[in-house]
């Protein structure tokens, strides 16, 4: 719960370090262009309100947070100190959504600088943080709720300006998925008729006639034996499993949405044994096995995101993901990267100027972020622990959802080194839990063909997920589930991780080959960091004019020059939501061997060179 409004003022005097000092000055240079008479220094009355507000507030414990609660109270008191921003609700609520854009121009110029007042008050204090996302938030001094979208029935005002009394300091409240994250259409979704009925089947003694599945006596299939490719390291031959009773048919049979009964509770230990987490009930989280982590991702974002929610997501971004939400005309917002992931900064900055962004202002606040942390696609780069920790403070302070697309994750080349996952740090990390939905993939390192992956999160997400498979593609395939839980009981988890450890150094070989490769032909023809996860090398080509950068084309140098020479890469307008030229490409060393790297960059060099003699480049 908010403070409450009725604590006593105190008179108590704030004593402020010489470099404090400086930030109130420029807020006050600030508050004469304002035209108000009050002195951030000296009038004791402006902060009595404030602390009135932080007096009843027993549940924040670290400073931080009490200069973050201030920021808020100091906002609505500027709010209060203009008296034109009291007038009537508006019932146009696009008109809410803009604030005092409608009004006099002066006054627009007045709110303004008190929003910017209130910052640089914050900067004094010496933390800098952001006001929440724009959703329901409580206005303590007045008892007033202000809704998102618009305002409530006795204030309009700017809904930048005032925002939520209580961040941090609410990180143990429970988060209430269905009010203020599932979308519309995941709160439409009902169970099956039928499937919502199959767990009734397994009561004893109960007898069914519910489903229509087919009789196991009429399919054609006696067994399956499944010959392993590596050989045991006790006899030194090569083992051999098989599927056969009542595994085959389990295997050949309709089965359970979220998972095969075998199965899901061995994916359930590896997320606990893998990132650390707690047992599932207790920390409200659940895992649901699909075809393919990028079908289950397609339905999370159905699940949480309108068709008018906005998107935050790293780019350059998996040009797989970009298929889907493209063409939902939902707002995609592009966060800039660089060889470390997904950029802190950008990011922070992004949300931080939403509502005075004009590119963003007349959106709707995002609910959710994506990210490839690990080996990205396209880009090969992985975060570092200290980033995923200050986009995660983020992720928590502005109230989002992580979506973390870690197909990758098993292919880094050193386990030692690699960062704990965003699903683990959200347990390891002191905060609230419950923000992150995780995708895994058995594609990278079992079979792509089994299309086989995972999502892990918060039970209610993961809940509309299921509900979405059930009424429509029902689950993924039973056979493919059997034989990739046949092979993974089979090993243990010590011995998954040892092949996933086996498969990555497989790719550290073939990045070696591809790296030598480049380096031999395409050294100062190109650029391009040296990825520590994955199979992608991400390429930028010298062939921008100075001054001129954003008019490289490697599209056009791809499909004629590239081409004409005999070799292929992805251009890197495809990994962009916005298509736009750029001189990046992305190669792919997952299938090449040592001596076509060789001829395939030599090619490719003599394409650069081309383009670039065309260009008067030297």
């Amino acid at each position: 719960m908010c403070p409450e409004s009725s604590a006593q003022p105190s008179n108590e005097r704030v004593e402020l370090s010489p470099s404090y000092a400086e930030g109130f000055r420029k807020a006050n240079r600030l508050r004469e262009r304002c035209g108000f008479g009050w002195n951030l220094e000296k009038d004791v009355y402006f902060w009595q309100p404030a602390w009135a507000i932080l007096g009843q507030s027993q549940r924040i414990q670290r400073g931080g947070q009490l200069l973050e609660l201030l920021w808020y109270s100091i906002s609505v008191l500027s709010t209060i100190c203009c008296p034109r921003l009291r007038t009537a609700a508006s019932d146009e609520s696009s008109a809410a959504c803009r604030g005092i854009e409608r009004r006099p121009s002066s006054w627009r110029r007045r709110s303004r600088v008190l929003s910017e007042i209130g910052r640089c008050v914050w900067l004094a204090l010496g933390t800098m943080t952001a006001p929440p996302p724009k959703r329901t938030v409580t206005y303590a001094l007045t008892n007033t709720v202000i809704e998102d979208g618009g305002i409530g029935r006795h204030l309009n005002i700017d809904p930048c300006l005032v925002s939520n009394l209580c961040p941090s300091a609410m990180e143990d409240t429970p988060i209430d998925y269905d009010s203020e994250y599932i979308s519309q259409a995941g709160r439409r979704w009902q169970p099956s008729g039928i499937r919502g009925l199959f767990p009734l089947e397994e009561r004893p003694g109960m007898i069914s006639m519910l489903a229509g599945k087919p009789n196991p006596a009429t399919f054609p299939i006696h067994s399956i034996k499944l010959a392993l490719s590596t050989p045991n390291e006790s006899s030194g031959e090569r083992e051999t499993l098989e599927l056969a009773g009542s595994e085959l048919a389990e295997a050949l049979q309709y089965g359970p949405t979220a998972g095969l009964g075998s199965f899901l509770p061995w994916i359930y230990q590896l997320q606990q044994q893998t990132h650390g987490r707690g047992g599932p009930k207790e920390e409200g989280w659940s895992c649901a096995i699909g075809a393919g982590s990028q079908e289950l991702m397609d339905k999370a974002f159905s699940a949480i995101c309108n068709l008018d929610d906005s998107i935050l997501l790293e780019t350059p971004v998996y040009s797989g993901t970009l298929g889907f939400l493209v063409p939902s005309g939902r707002p995609l917002i592009e966060i800039k990267s660089d060889h470390h992931g997904m950029s802190a900064d950008h990011l922070e900055q992004v949300l931080f100027n939403w509502h005075t962004n004009p590119a963003t202002r007349s959106l709707k606040f995002p609910k959710v972020v994506y990210t490839i942390p690990t080996g990205s696609n396209p880009t090969g780069c992985s975060a570092p622990l200290d980033r995923k920790r200050k986009i995660l403070r983020l992720v928590r302070r502005y109230k989002l959802l992580l979506f973390e697309d870690d197909a990758y994750y098993f292919l880094h080349y050193n386990r030692a080194e690699r960062a704990p996952s965003y699903f683990a740090l959200e347990k390891s990390d002191v905060g609230q839990m419950g923000r992150v939905v995780r995708f895994d993939s058995f594609s990278k390192i079992i079979s792509s063909g089994l299309r086989l992956g995972i999502v892990t999160g918060p039970t209610r997400i993961i809940e509309i997920i299921n509900l979405h498979t059930s009424n429509t593609n029902l689950q993924a395939s039973s056979l493919a589930q059997a034989i990739a839980s046949k092979l993974c009981q089979h090993w243990g988890f010590d011995r998954f991780e040892i092949h996933c450890d086996q498969v990555a150094q497989f790719y550290v070989s073939k990045l070696q080959v591809v790296d030598a490769a480049a380096r031999k032909h395409l050294t100062g023809l190109a650029e391009w960091n040296k990825p520590v996860a994955g199979m992608f090398l991400w390429i930028k080509l010298n062939i921008a004019i100075p001054g001129y950068e954003d008019q490289a084309d490697s599209s056009a140098l791809i499909s004629t020059k590239a081409v004409e020479k005999g070799v292929l890469a992805v251009p890197g307008f495809a990994f962009f939501p916005h298509t736009a030229k750029t001189a990046y490409v992305r190669t792919s060393f997952s299938l090449i061997d040592e001596k076509l790297a060789d001829e395939g960059f030599k090619r490719l060099a003599d394409a650069v060179r081309e383009a670039r003699a065309e260009l008067g480049l030297s």
